[in-house]
């Protein structure tokens, strides 16, 4: 009796630690459903070319001193959005570029440091359907990372952009937008 009752026993533990393993199981995979699902982002990035050429397609000039291409942030929401401006760190460390040279070696290329006097999130709300305008030159004193080619030279990329502003007190009390944004990959030639 006491071999067909512990048994029984262990067959109940059996069971139960199958169930849950199954429960466990089945809870991963709809959490995983679920993350899958999450809502489309109210914002977009673009990367827009200074020049459409037939030959080669997207082209960014670079190669005169106040030259520079820009990002456009889209609200694609039905809400107005607000987006931390460059004037503040957070809006001035969000955008940066994930380069893919011809050799298939990607770097991400990122504003350089420098010290802020400036410690509240600044930022303008932008209206659905709306858009905050940035503009990129690549200069060896803003950015890190970007190689630009030789003086009359051009190097084709794959490149994207990346906005990014991660939450924290000071975007909470604000009520600006966080998350985390990426352009199309597409090619760019980059004239200089």
């Amino acid at each position: 009796d006491e071999a067909v009752e512990l048994c029984s026993k262990r067959r109940s533990r059996v069971k139960g630690a199958v169930s849950f393993v199954l429960v466990a199981l089945m809870a991963g995979v709809l959490w995983g459903q679920e993350a899958k699902q999450d809502p489309k982002p109210p914002l977009s990035v673009r990367i827009v070319p200074t020049d459409f050429k037939e030959e080669r397609g997207r082209s960014i000039n670079l190669g005169y001193d106040t030259a520079h291409f820009h990002v456009v942030l889209t609200n694609i929401s039905d809400k107005p959005l607000r987006l931390c401006t460059a004037t503040c760190s957070w809006g001035y460390f969000a955008l940066s570029f994930e380069v893919k040279d011809e050799s298939g070696k990607t770097t991400k290329v990122t504003k350089q440091g420098m010290p802020w006097s400036t410690l509240f999130a600044h930022y303008l709300t932008v209206p659905p359907g709306d858009h905050m305008v940035r503009e990129v030159s690549f200069s060896k004193d803003e950015w890190e990372n970007f190689v630009l080619p030789e003086k009359g030279k051009s190097v084709d990329v794959q490149m994207r952009a990346v906005f990014e502003i991660k939450p924290d007190d000071e975007t909470k009390k604000k009520d600006v937008w966080t998350g985390k944004v990426v352009s199309p990959e597409e090619t760019y030639t980059i004239y200089r």
